[in-house]
């Protein structure tokens, strides 16, 4: 509820300042994109003059992105402020402004026109990798690189400036621009593997204290090899995450992963940046931006099984009690009598038809709701006292069938006594009155003799018709 209320007035804010009108807009992504491009200097090479992550890219790629891309004369804007501030030759700064506009608009124009689908579907993260991340910061690193070697004094060779600001582009679009994205098109949207992550609380602590812990490690002692190797360490933590809290928790991570190594670089190796050659640094980075991808790809993927499973589940569960329906059923009998037909099999399994005795008078005492909750109770009760391995169905209206699996017979007479005891003691209660049911069960076992689902389900059927014959509340074997 609490992080639902700072996304409603994150979102009203957002709305006001890029979607009230084109020139509010712009300027305030000036000014965003100026905030983050400062930012991002914070880290800056005395060698190569650029930045290992540059975040403005990613901020103003999710800006027009969700906004308007007619706000765009912001990021010019942005670049020009950053020019000013930090004394950048204008020629050099309008280049890299250009840049950077045609870095967003042709990758998001190429986004939208390939796929519909979002970021949190992995077709959606493909095409946002493809054209936003690998594709987009191309226009920027090669405008750029030109600006730099024509007009600034560069000690590194054209190829190796391109390769470093591609790559700081590209970190900051899949961190930075990912994160707001996936915050922004997901919100609301909530997997049942995402809400049983939020019930184990402490779990989530304690991945993201990791996930913290190695991050900080790294960018307080970047020259050390142990942290380059600690870094993979956050790999199995990293997948953890995406697959269980899905997108939203992904993005977070890769958005926490690349602050702290921006700001832990600033607070505790500032001095390194100044003084040394930090090309080796940049395996750090590109594994910032692998692990952001494999993260993001996990979560995309944990979605779309989960979507998968509940398909399936609500495609072959009753939507009422949540027991299997009949041809979920119908499916394991087949299986089971396959497991016994074999001339040598010695292989038992039993079939209960369980038919509720005097249902009829529940609904026209208490209605169908109460009838219902009735129904639901039971059903409860049957997976209650049957085994793991086994299978509830309701076969429909007050009849429900159990297979047990490799369940001798005097087994299955024990379980279908307690089902019919258990039945039998159950009351449903409302406004202080006690209906009870009974039941009339069949029992038939499924041995080599027994060749259709069919045939099983029949002699079970009779079985239970038999006992509701003898006045219910008795079991029947066939």
């Amino acid at each position: 509820m609490y992080w639902t209320y700072i996304e409603e007035r994150i979102t009203s804010v957002a709305n006001i300042f890029f979607n009230k009108n084109v020139f509010l807009g712009a300027l305030s992504l000036g000014f965003v994109f100026f905030a983050f491009g400062q930012f991002g200097l914070m880290i800056q090479s005395s060698q190569s003059g650029l930045t290992l992550i540059w975040p403005a890219s990613g901020i103003a790629l999710a800006i027009l992105y969700l906004s308007r891309l007619s706000i765009w004369p912001g990021v010019i804007l942005g670049m020009m402020l950053l020019a000013f501030h930090n004394n950048i030759p204008m020629e050099v700064a309008l280049y890299a402004a250009i840049g950077s506009v045609c870095e967003a608009l042709v990758a998001i124009h190429l986004f939208r026109r390939y796929t519909e689908e979002t970021i949190d579907r992995l077709e959606g993260l493909l095409a946002f990798v493809f054209f936003c991340v690998f594709l987009g910061p191309v226009f920027s690193a090669s405008i750029g690189t030109y600006a730099f070697h024509k007009y600034l004094e560069i000690q590194s060779e054209p190829f190796v400036t391109w390769l470093y600001w591609w790559l700081g582009n590209s970190i900051g679009i899949i961190t930075f621009g990912g994160t707001l994205i996936a915050l922004a098109t997901n919100k609301g949207k909530r997997s049942y593997r995402v809400e049983l992550f939020d019930i184990y609380k402490t779990v989530r602590i304690v991945l993201f204290f990791i996930v913290i812990a190695i991050s900080l490690n790294s960018s307080v002692y970047p020259d050390e090899p142990f942290s380059t190797v600690l870094l993979f360490f956050l790999l199995p933590v990293v997948a953890v995450i995406a697959l269980l809290g899905g997108i939203n928790s992904a993005a977070m991570v890769n958005l926490t992963v690349a602050t702290i190594f921006i700001v832990g670089g600033y607070l505790f190796s500032l001095e390194h940046f100044s003084t040394h050659h930090i090309g080796h640094l940049y395996l750090h980075v590109a594994f910032i931006g692998i692990l952001s991808f494999t993260s993001l790809s996990l979560a995309a993927i944990g979605n779309e099984m989960s979507e998968k499973e509940i398909f399936h589940y609500k495609s072959s569960h009753d939507s009422l009690t949540g027991l299997v329906n009949r041809e979920y059923l119908r499916q394991q009998l087949k299986s089971a009598i396959h497991t016994v037909t074999s001339p040598k099999s010695e292989r038992q399994h039993a079939l209960l038809f369980i038919d509720l005795d005097k249902f009829k008078s529940i609904n026209d005492t208490v209605g169908h709701i109460g009838g219902d909750r009735m129904l639901q109770q039971l059903s409860e009760l049957l997976k209650k006292h049957i085994r793991q391995r086994d299978c509830a169905a309701r076969w429909g209206g007050d009849e429900f069938v159990v297979l047990l699996w490799y369940c001798p017979v005097d087994q299955a007479l024990h379980i279908a006594e307690t089902i019919r005891k258990e039945i039998e003691e159950y009351a449903l209660v409302v406004e202080a009155n006690r209906h009870q049911v009974t039941a009339s069960i069949g029992l038939t076992m499924l041995d080599r003799e027994t060749r259709t689902v069919d045939a099983a389900l029949d002699r079970a059927d009779k079985a239970s018709y038999i006992s509701k014959a003898k006045g219910g509340n008795v079991i029947t074997t066939s």
